[in-house]
Protein backbone atom coordinates (compact mmCIF):
# COMPACT_ATOMS: atom_id res chain seq x y z
CA UNK A 1 0.00 0.00 0.00
CA UNK A 2 0.88 3.47 -0.93
CA UNK A 3 -0.32 7.23 -0.56
CA UNK A 4 0.88 10.38 -2.49
CA UNK A 5 -0.07 13.93 -1.06
CA UNK A 6 0.42 17.21 -2.45
CA UNK A 7 3.02 18.39 -4.71
CA UNK A 8 3.94 20.46 -7.79
CA UNK A 9 1.26 20.83 -10.94
CA UNK A 10 3.17 22.87 -12.69
CA UNK A 11 1.66 26.88 -13.35
CA UNK A 12 -0.50 28.01 -11.59
CA UNK A 13 0.66 26.01 -8.51
CA UNK A 14 0.52 23.16 -6.16
CA UNK A 15 -2.12 20.19 -5.29
CA UNK A 16 -3.53 18.82 -1.92
CA UNK A 17 -4.93 15.65 -3.35
CA UNK A 18 -4.47 12.72 -1.71
CA UNK A 19 -4.22 9.26 -3.54
CA UNK A 20 -3.79 5.97 -2.09
CA UNK A 21 -2.68 2.48 -3.54
CA UNK A 22 -4.15 -0.74 -2.94
CA UNK A 23 -1.85 -2.86 -4.63
CA UNK A 24 -3.74 -2.74 -8.00
CA UNK A 25 -5.30 0.39 -8.84
CA UNK A 26 -5.35 4.09 -7.40
CA UNK A 27 -8.18 5.19 -5.47
CA UNK A 28 -9.13 9.39 -4.28
CA UNK A 29 -8.74 9.80 -1.18
CA UNK A 30 -9.84 13.14 1.09
CA UNK A 31 -7.86 16.29 0.33
CA UNK A 32 -5.17 17.82 2.48
CA UNK A 33 -6.25 20.82 4.55
CA UNK A 34 -3.44 22.82 3.33
CA UNK A 35 -2.40 23.01 -0.93
CA UNK A 36 1.27 22.21 -0.86
CA UNK A 37 4.63 20.81 -2.48
CA UNK A 38 8.04 20.48 -0.47
CA UNK A 39 6.52 19.31 2.34
CA UNK A 40 8.28 16.66 4.49
CA UNK A 41 6.14 13.34 5.44
CA UNK A 42 6.33 10.53 8.24
CA UNK A 43 4.66 7.18 9.13
CA UNK A 44 2.23 4.98 7.32
CA UNK A 45 -1.06 4.75 4.90
CA UNK A 46 -3.35 4.56 7.82
CA UNK A 47 -1.02 6.50 10.12
CA UNK A 48 0.53 9.40 7.97
CA UNK A 49 2.04 12.71 9.15
CA UNK A 50 2.32 15.88 6.76
CA UNK A 51 3.76 18.86 7.71
CA UNK A 52 5.91 21.86 6.35
CA UNK A 53 5.88 23.04 2.79
CA UNK A 54 5.25 25.72 0.11
CA UNK A 55 1.90 27.43 -0.61
CA UNK A 56 1.93 29.14 -4.09
CA UNK A 57 -0.41 31.27 -4.50
CA UNK A 58 0.28 33.02 -2.31
CA UNK A 59 3.87 32.46 -2.35
CA UNK A 60 4.95 31.50 1.58
CA UNK A 61 5.94 28.58 3.77
CA UNK A 62 3.70 26.82 5.65
CA UNK A 63 3.90 25.63 8.91
CA UNK A 64 0.98 23.08 8.78
CA UNK A 65 0.95 19.77 10.25
CA UNK A 66 -1.69 17.37 9.12
CA UNK A 67 -2.34 13.64 10.56
CA UNK A 68 -3.98 11.21 8.15
CA UNK A 69 -5.78 7.56 9.24
CA UNK A 70 -6.02 6.31 5.75
CA UNK A 71 -9.77 8.48 5.25
CA UNK A 72 -9.42 11.91 6.59
CA UNK A 73 -6.59 14.72 6.81
CA UNK A 74 -7.01 16.47 10.07
CA UNK A 75 -5.10 19.88 11.64
CA UNK A 76 -2.89 19.45 14.45
CA UNK A 77 -0.74 21.78 16.16
CA UNK A 78 0.98 23.80 13.62
CA UNK A 79 5.58 23.97 13.57
CA UNK A 80 7.00 26.48 15.19
CA UNK A 81 8.83 27.65 12.09
CA UNK A 82 7.29 27.79 9.05
CA UNK A 83 9.75 25.59 6.24
CA UNK A 84 10.38 23.98 3.01
CA UNK A 85 12.42 22.08 0.96
CA UNK A 86 13.27 20.39 4.65
CA UNK A 87 14.13 16.91 5.90
CA UNK A 88 11.54 14.54 8.00
CA UNK A 89 11.57 10.83 9.44
CA UNK A 90 9.85 8.50 11.98
CA UNK A 91 6.44 7.67 12.59
CA UNK A 92 2.77 9.84 12.88
CA UNK A 93 3.86 9.88 16.73
CA UNK A 94 7.24 10.41 16.60
CA UNK A 95 8.31 12.16 13.79
CA UNK A 96 11.60 14.46 13.35
CA UNK A 97 12.21 17.68 11.18
CA UNK A 98 15.44 19.07 10.43
CA UNK A 99 17.10 21.53 7.93
CA UNK A 100 14.82 22.84 5.29
CA UNK A 101 14.39 26.75 4.39
CA UNK A 102 12.59 29.61 5.81
CA UNK A 103 12.59 33.37 4.44
CA UNK A 104 13.17 34.70 7.85
CA UNK A 105 16.34 32.74 8.71
CA UNK A 106 17.35 31.10 5.51
CA UNK A 107 18.93 27.60 5.88
CA UNK A 108 17.83 27.14 9.91
CA UNK A 109 19.72 24.28 12.11
CA UNK A 110 16.39 23.76 14.04
CA UNK A 111 15.28 20.80 15.09
CA UNK A 112 11.73 19.98 15.65
CA UNK A 113 10.17 16.47 17.65
CA UNK A 114 6.76 16.32 17.32
CA UNK A 115 4.95 13.49 20.10
CA UNK A 116 1.57 12.96 18.23
CA UNK A 117 -0.04 15.85 19.70
CA UNK A 118 2.09 18.75 19.10
CA UNK A 119 5.91 20.02 17.98
CA UNK A 120 8.52 20.95 20.38
CA UNK A 121 12.17 21.91 19.70
CA UNK A 122 15.47 19.77 19.54
CA UNK A 123 18.80 20.68 20.18
CA UNK A 124 20.44 22.73 17.24
CA UNK A 125 21.84 20.78 14.46
CA UNK A 126 25.53 20.73 13.48
CA UNK A 127 25.05 22.17 10.19
CA UNK A 128 22.47 24.28 7.73
CA UNK A 129 21.29 23.02 4.14
CA UNK A 130 17.90 22.97 2.21
CA UNK A 131 17.00 20.16 0.37
CA UNK A 132 18.73 17.61 2.38
CA UNK A 133 18.56 13.94 1.95
CA UNK A 134 17.43 12.13 4.98
CA UNK A 135 17.16 8.41 6.65
CA UNK A 136 15.61 6.92 9.81
CA UNK A 137 13.58 7.65 12.97
CA UNK A 138 13.16 10.17 15.45
CA UNK A 139 15.91 8.70 17.56
CA UNK A 140 18.65 7.55 14.77
CA UNK A 141 18.85 10.04 11.82
CA UNK A 142 20.73 11.34 9.05
CA UNK A 143 20.69 15.12 7.17
CA UNK A 144 22.85 14.09 4.52
CA UNK A 145 24.33 16.80 1.66
CA UNK A 146 21.95 19.18 0.20
CA UNK A 147 22.67 22.88 -0.82
CA UNK A 148 23.78 26.21 1.17
CA UNK A 149 22.10 28.47 -0.01
CA UNK A 150 21.12 27.50 -3.98
CA UNK A 151 22.69 26.58 -5.98
CA UNK A 152 25.60 26.17 -3.75
CA UNK A 153 25.99 22.59 -3.28
CA UNK A 154 27.69 21.03 0.13
CA UNK A 155 29.01 17.37 1.37
CA UNK A 156 28.49 17.53 5.24
CA UNK A 157 26.21 14.99 6.82
CA UNK A 158 25.00 14.94 10.43
CA UNK A 159 23.60 12.18 12.81
CA UNK A 160 20.99 12.53 15.68
CA UNK A 161 20.80 10.13 18.32
CA UNK A 162 17.50 11.36 19.88
CA UNK A 163 19.46 13.67 22.44
CA UNK A 164 21.79 15.31 19.90
CA UNK A 165 23.46 16.24 16.99
CA UNK A 166 27.31 14.84 15.89
CA UNK A 167 28.81 15.67 12.55
CA UNK A 168 29.30 12.21 10.83
CA UNK A 169 31.77 11.85 7.76
CA UNK A 170 31.21 13.66 4.75
CA UNK A 171 30.62 12.29 1.15
CA UNK A 172 32.84 12.57 -1.56
CA UNK A 173 30.21 14.50 -3.66
CA UNK A 174 28.38 17.57 -2.76
CA UNK A 175 24.87 17.41 -4.42
CA UNK A 176 21.26 17.90 -3.75
CA UNK A 177 18.31 16.66 -5.88
CA UNK A 178 19.68 13.73 -4.66
CA UNK A 179 17.92 10.27 -3.32
CA UNK A 180 18.61 7.78 -0.77
CA UNK A 181 17.67 5.72 2.38
CA UNK A 182 18.24 3.21 4.88
CA UNK A 183 18.76 3.47 8.60
CA UNK A 184 19.67 6.18 10.48
CA UNK A 185 22.48 4.54 12.53
CA UNK A 186 23.32 2.63 9.21
CA UNK A 187 23.85 1.08 6.63
CA UNK A 188 23.05 3.75 4.34
CA UNK A 189 22.68 4.96 0.69
CA UNK A 190 23.01 8.25 -1.54
CA UNK A 191 23.08 8.04 -5.27
CA UNK A 192 22.50 10.19 -8.63
CA UNK A 193 21.39 14.19 -7.98
CA UNK A 194 22.92 17.54 -8.99
CA UNK A 195 26.41 18.06 -8.08
CA UNK A 196 27.78 21.95 -9.59
CA UNK A 197 28.45 22.78 -11.22
CA UNK A 198 26.64 18.93 -13.44
CA UNK A 199 24.72 15.78 -12.40
CA UNK A 200 26.49 13.31 -10.86
CA UNK A 201 26.03 9.76 -11.27
CA UNK A 202 27.92 9.11 -8.11
CA UNK A 203 27.06 6.55 -5.05
CA UNK A 204 28.09 6.59 -1.65
CA UNK A 205 27.44 4.51 1.24
CA UNK A 206 27.33 4.65 5.07
CA UNK A 207 28.04 2.13 7.35
CA UNK A 208 28.23 2.90 10.98
CA UNK A 209 29.56 0.14 14.23
CA UNK A 210 27.50 0.32 17.34
CA UNK A 211 30.61 0.04 19.01
CA UNK A 212 31.87 4.23 20.26
CA UNK A 213 35.64 3.26 18.70
CA UNK A 214 34.73 2.69 15.46
CA UNK A 215 33.86 6.01 13.87
CA UNK A 216 31.06 5.71 10.73
CA UNK A 217 32.52 6.30 7.51
CA UNK A 218 31.09 6.73 4.03
CA UNK A 219 32.81 4.70 0.72
CA UNK A 220 32.31 4.98 -2.76
CA UNK A 221 30.30 2.74 -4.31
CA UNK A 222 30.35 1.72 -8.16
CA UNK A 223 28.65 5.02 -9.77
CA UNK A 224 25.14 4.45 -11.78
CA UNK A 225 26.12 3.56 -15.53
CA UNK A 226 25.10 7.59 -16.38
CA UNK A 227 24.88 11.25 -14.51
CA UNK A 228 21.44 11.44 -13.53
CA UNK A 229 18.86 13.99 -11.52
CA UNK A 230 15.83 14.19 -10.59
CA UNK A 231 15.98 10.14 -10.01
CA UNK A 232 14.30 8.40 -7.70
CA UNK A 233 14.57 4.95 -6.06
CA UNK A 234 13.40 2.53 -3.23
CA UNK A 235 14.61 -0.35 -0.96
CA UNK A 236 17.64 -0.87 1.22
CA UNK A 237 21.27 -0.64 0.65
CA UNK A 238 21.91 -3.74 -0.93
CA UNK A 239 18.68 -4.42 -2.75
CA UNK A 240 17.81 -0.74 -4.39
CA UNK A 241 15.47 0.14 -7.28
CA UNK A 242 16.59 3.29 -8.93
CA UNK A 243 14.22 4.93 -11.68
CA UNK A 244 13.77 7.34 -14.15
CA UNK A 245 15.52 10.88 -14.03
CA UNK A 246 17.23 13.57 -15.87
CA UNK A 247 20.24 14.14 -17.65
CA UNK A 248 22.47 16.64 -18.19
CA UNK A 249 21.27 17.47 -21.57
CA UNK A 250 18.51 16.78 -24.04
CA UNK A 251 15.83 16.76 -25.42
CA UNK A 252 14.28 14.65 -23.80
CA UNK A 253 16.31 15.44 -20.99
CA UNK A 254 13.66 12.82 -18.98
CA UNK A 255 14.93 9.61 -19.46
CA UNK A 256 12.83 5.55 -19.05
CA UNK A 257 16.09 4.19 -17.59
CA UNK A 258 15.76 1.18 -14.32
CA UNK A 259 18.71 0.47 -12.47
CA UNK A 260 19.40 -1.88 -9.77
CA UNK A 261 22.03 -1.79 -6.82
CA UNK A 262 23.14 -5.09 -5.18
CA UNK A 263 25.17 -3.34 -2.74
CA UNK A 264 28.41 -3.94 -5.12
CA UNK A 265 27.37 -2.38 -8.68
CA UNK A 266 24.67 -1.02 -10.73
CA UNK A 267 23.09 -3.07 -13.51
CA UNK A 268 20.62 -1.85 -16.22
CA UNK A 269 16.91 -3.31 -15.16
CA UNK A 270 13.66 -3.26 -17.60
CA UNK A 271 12.90 0.17 -19.28
CA UNK A 272 10.03 2.24 -18.14
CA UNK A 273 7.28 2.59 -20.26
CA UNK A 274 8.03 6.20 -20.69
CA UNK A 275 10.75 8.61 -19.85
CA UNK A 276 9.84 10.43 -17.08
CA UNK A 277 11.66 12.07 -13.74
CA UNK A 278 10.77 13.24 -10.42
CA UNK A 279 8.23 9.96 -9.85
CA UNK A 280 7.24 8.86 -6.84
CA UNK A 281 8.92 5.24 -5.38
CA UNK A 282 7.89 3.12 -3.60
CA UNK A 283 8.42 -1.24 -2.69
CA UNK A 284 11.27 -3.71 -3.17
CA UNK A 285 13.67 -4.81 -6.20
CA UNK A 286 11.03 -7.48 -7.21
CA UNK A 287 7.79 -5.44 -6.54
CA UNK A 288 8.73 -2.14 -7.32
CA UNK A 289 6.23 1.09 -8.03
CA UNK A 290 6.43 4.07 -10.43
CA UNK A 291 3.68 6.94 -10.80
CA UNK A 292 3.26 10.17 -11.77
CA UNK A 293 6.43 12.56 -12.34
CA UNK A 294 6.52 14.61 -15.39
CA UNK A 295 7.89 13.67 -18.76
CA UNK A 296 10.25 16.51 -19.77
CA UNK A 297 10.35 17.00 -24.23
CA UNK A 298 12.43 19.85 -23.53
CA UNK A 299 10.92 23.53 -25.45
CA UNK A 300 9.19 24.51 -22.57
CA UNK A 301 6.78 21.54 -22.35
CA UNK A 302 7.35 19.67 -19.20
CA UNK A 303 3.39 17.93 -18.94
CA UNK A 304 2.85 15.94 -15.60
CA UNK A 305 2.18 12.03 -15.57
CA UNK A 306 -0.55 9.85 -14.00
CA UNK A 307 0.50 6.61 -14.81
CA UNK A 308 1.54 3.81 -12.55
CA UNK A 309 3.98 0.99 -12.97
CA UNK A 310 4.73 -2.26 -11.83
CA UNK A 311 8.12 -4.39 -11.72
CA UNK A 312 8.76 -7.26 -10.57
CA UNK A 313 12.25 -8.00 -10.74
CA UNK A 314 12.98 -7.83 -14.73
CA UNK A 315 10.18 -5.56 -16.52
CA UNK A 316 7.46 -2.87 -15.90
CA UNK A 317 3.87 -3.19 -16.56
CA UNK A 318 1.19 -0.43 -16.46
CA UNK A 319 -1.60 -1.07 -14.46
CA UNK A 320 -5.06 -0.20 -14.93
CA UNK A 321 -6.26 3.32 -13.42
CA UNK A 322 -4.32 6.16 -13.19
CA UNK A 323 -3.66 8.98 -10.35
CA UNK A 324 -6.24 11.28 -10.42
CA UNK A 325 -4.01 14.31 -10.71
CA UNK A 326 -1.24 14.22 -12.36
CA UNK A 327 1.33 15.44 -10.02
CA UNK A 328 5.13 16.37 -11.91
CA UNK A 329 7.51 16.18 -8.78
CA UNK A 330 6.83 13.67 -6.12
Amino acid sequence: SAVAAGGYLGPPGNSNATEEYGGTTWATGNNMGTTRRALAGAGTLTAGLAFGGYIDPPASHSNATEEYDGTNWTASNTMPVALELLGGCGTQTAALSFNGENPGTGNPTATIEYNGTSWSAGPTNTRSAEGVASAGLQTAALSMAGANPPPTKINTVSGYDGTSWASKPTVATARWLTSGGGAGTGPAIMYGGEAGPGVTGATEEFNSSTNVITQGAWASGTSLPQAIKAIRGTGTVNATLAMGGGTPSGPPYAINNTYQYNGSSWTAGGALASVIQNVGATGTTTAGLCFGGSNSLGSGVNPSVTTTQEYNGASWTTVPGTLGTGVKSM
